[in-house]
């Protein structure tokens, strides 16, 4: 029936609208871990990476939190954003951090010495 149909494609739309928003995300991760080694900041890591998504913004780690919203539920590319530091959350507890052991960029726990504030699902452009 038409019902039906209707129901079938919106469904189709919903599943390509998270398999975009999923994609989304991922480049902003796969862009942060392109840089582990590089010597840079936490901010510069976080502004290089929302470029891969045609994102251009620089500031303080509270700042990026203006680039989305909160969630409880991290996927791959959120922002972590701490007290004084933020990050890019990969996945399973794991996050890319600028600035660590001597400036370098690293990958690690998401778990660091500074309080976590929160993860923001950066919005698309």
């Amino acid at each position: 029936t038409a019902h039906e149909e209707v129901k079938t494609v919106q469904a189709q739309m919903r599943q390509k609208k998270a398999e975009e928003a999923k994609n989304f995300g991922q480049k902003i991760a796969d862009a942060a871990i392109a840089q582990i080694g590089i010597g840079q900041d936490c901010t510069m890591l976080v502004t290089n990476s929302l470029k891969a998504v045609g994102i251009s913004f620089h500031g303080a780690p509270a700042a990026y939190a203006s680039l989305g919203d909160w969630t409880s539920d991290p996927q791959p590319g959120d922002v972590i954003v701490y007290s004084g530091h933020v990050a890019v959350y990969i996945g399973n507890g794991r996050a890319i951090h600028g600035g660590w052991n001597g400036g370098t960029t690293a990958e690690w726990s998401v778990e660091c010495s500074n309080p976590l504030v929160g993860y923001i699902r950066v919005r698309r452009p």
